[in-house]
């Protein structure tokens, strides 16, 4: 799956808390496509989830100013 324009398909994952309670999304996900910015694919970026982003499966696409940093 591909982003488009200024979008970024990002890869989330379910995790569990040490009480149990699962988080779907914590705003850290890998970037699989971003044409705008090609340097962040395969990378695992921290994003803004204040903002409005559509979902597909465990992927979400995210305009892509609202990614705020590379975790390293």
């Amino acid at each position: 799956m591909k982003a488009v324009g200024d979008y970024a398909c990002i890869q989330i994952e379910n995790t569990i808390t040490s009480s149990g309670i699962q988080i779907k999304n914590d705003g850290i996900g890998v970037c699989l496509s971003c044409p705008s910015k090609p340097d962040l694919i395969d990378k695992q970026v921290l994003f803004d989830i204040n903002q409005k982003f559509h979902e597909h499966e465990d992927k979400i696409f995210i305009d892509s100013k609202f990614i705020m940093g590379v975790i390293e």
